[in-house]
């Protein structure tokens, strides 16, 4: 028997199969009891306050000022943990984002997150903004003068050239590809840009980034929630849209067939209504 006739043997379906199931599915039990969700809203509407719900220890990058002021029980009782400084940016001489980036890469690697029930980073808005003030700096370092390019100040140009708005871009949404992949749950928050549809006239809510990252950022999360506020007559009532509607782009992959339109906000409410651990992470 030749060496060919040797090296051939007979495909066995059922052994492959077994092999692929144990190979493609060793972390699928990790993968089903995490989940990551986009929580838009106009400012007020209370994506912040979410946190309160979500499974505990919670750590909260915060770029927004005073964002998390509305948390300050659980910042007290050590249940939710906020790193502040991030709040802290100039833009004439902006940390945040490199900061950022170093505790997240820090934590990453000492295998923090393994060890929290959810990581939020509050919000994108402020987030990006904090990244592009970072390619500002960069670039006005190469000048002659700091605040000096092209015969402009930087507050009067702000440096960002297209090409700049795409590496901003590829960072923010691989960034973005990171946090989603993390083994505890993650939320963003972000907020919304209201737009007239051009045929019917029609107010269309989007979320607000630059156009490339409207839909390339949206597209990495399981769930796309949507917080609504409402002024009635016992005050204000808030709910969490979980699927589209006309004016909003919403949508759940773990509540799917399960969750109503429209839910309480009440993060471990929805986990334990789509047969997913609500429970704290004992540390």
């Amino acid at each position: 028997m030749d060496q060919q006739s040797q090296q051939a043997k007979p495909l066995d379906i059922k052994v492959e199969l077994d092999q692929l199931r144990k190979m493609y599915t060793a972390d699928i039990a990790a993968m089903y009891n995490t989940f990551n969700a986009l929580i838009l809203g106009q400012q007020g509407t209370g994506k912040t306050h979410l946190l309160k719900t979500c499974r505990k220890p919670v750590i909260v990058h915060s770029f927004d000022p005073g964002g998390t002021k509305v948390l300050k029980a659980e910042v007290a009782d050590g249940s939710v943990i906020p790193f502040w400084e991030l709040e802290k940016e100039d833009m004439n001489s902006p940390t945040a984002y490199k900061r950022w980036e170093e505790e997240f890469f820090r934590l990453r690697e000492r295998d923090v997150f393994k060890h929290i029930g959810t990581y939020c980073i509050d919000s994108f808005t402020t987030w990006f903004e904090a990244l592009c003030n970072q390619i500002v700096k960069r670039k006005s370092s190469t000048t002659k003068s700091a605040m000096e390019y092209r015969g402009a100040t930087i507050r009067e140009t702000g440096l960002m050239e297209l090409k700049d708005w795409q590496v901003a871009g590829n960072i923010v949404r691989d960034m973005t590809k990171l946090c989603t992949a993390l083994p505890c749950d993650f939320l963003l928050t972000g907020h919304l840009m209201l737009v007239k549809e051009e045929v019917s006239g029609a107010m269309m809510a989007f979320f607000n980034s630059i156009p490339s990252l409207r839909v390339n950022i949206p597209i990495l999360f399981d769930e796309i929630y949507v917080m609504e506020a409402r002024e009635m007559s016992q005050g204000i009532e808030r709910t969490l849209l979980t699927g589209p509607t006309g004016k909003y782009v919403a949508k759940t992959r773990m509540g799917s067939g399960v969750f109503d339109l429209r839910e309480k906000p009440d993060i471990k409410a929805l986990l334990v209504k789509a047969g997913m651990s609500s429970e704290d992470i004992i540390s």
